[in-house]
């Protein structure tokens, strides 16, 4: 074929394309105002690299609302690896028992919550089933319904 690919060109572009890519989920917007609002402190535990998730949040007008933001790249370890949420930890003032972890990765994020030991919400918009015999204490699939366990201060649980 004598095809000739240069790798590094070709991520590097890639990376370039992704760190602009911002476009927000419907609702999210106002579940973090609403959050905010609420008294709740929002942090980020991303499988990212720093400069790229800074920008993404930039660019989408969203990185104000969070006082910490901690990426993979940064603390050496990638979610679920029990080490990235030490380091996480080891940065905020909220103690795991105070945290609920939302994310949308059943393996990483859920898995990695479940295994730290504190409570966490799958935020399953795309419908997956769970074949992982491992749960969240809650499972929404829209930001709307976030938004109401927010409000009820997760006292009302919803299921799908």
């Amino acid at each position: 074929m004598g095809l000739e690919v240069d790798g590094l060109k070709i991520m590097t572009e890639y990376r370039s394309y992704f760190s602009k890519a911002h476009q927000l989920l419907p609702g999210v917007e106002n579940t973090l105002k609403l959050a905010s609002n609420l008294g709740y402190q929002l942090t980020i535990l991303s499988n990212g690299e720093q400069l790229i998730q800074n920008q993404r949040l930039e660019l989408a007008g969203i990185k104000d609302y969070f006082s910490l933001i901690v990426t993979s790249q940064e603390a050496g370890f990638s979610k679920p690896d029990k080490r990235i949420f030490d380091y996480f930890f080891a940065r905020t003032k909220i103690p795991p028992e105070k945290t609920i972890f939302f994310g949308d990765g059943l393996q990483s994020d859920i898995l990695g919550a479940d295994k730290y030991g504190f409570d966490s919400i799958w935020y399953n918009h795309r419908h997956r089933s769970n074949n992982l015999n491992f749960y969240s204490l809650l499972e929404v699939d829209s930001y709307q319904k976030f938004a109401k366990l927010l409000q009820n201060n997760f006292n009302t649980f919803l299921t799908n």
